[in-house]
């Protein structure tokens, strides 16, 4: 793998630029499909993003506990 890339996606990540970080990797991912560190990549920006999804789990959760007392 080009180490260009590799290095350009850490350094989004560093930056917080998650957007540009995800859109790297997914080119990374095009150019060398059977990559398993292109495929890293694309790993390490999610990872690098987890806040987001934990919110929006704890959002379904509460969503989820709310329309199961609302059943009983």
């Amino acid at each position: 793998m080009n180490l260009n890339i590799s290095g350009l996606v850490h350094t989004y990540l560093a930056l917080s630029k998650i957007k540009e970080a995800l859109y790297a990797s997914r080119e990374a991912m095009k150019a060398m499909p059977q990559s398993a560190k292109a495929l890293k990549l694309v790993g390490d920006v999610h990872a690098s993003n987890s806040g987001g999804r934990e919110k929006v789990t704890c959002q379904l959760f509460k969503i989820s506990i709310y329309r199961l007392l609302s059943v009983l």
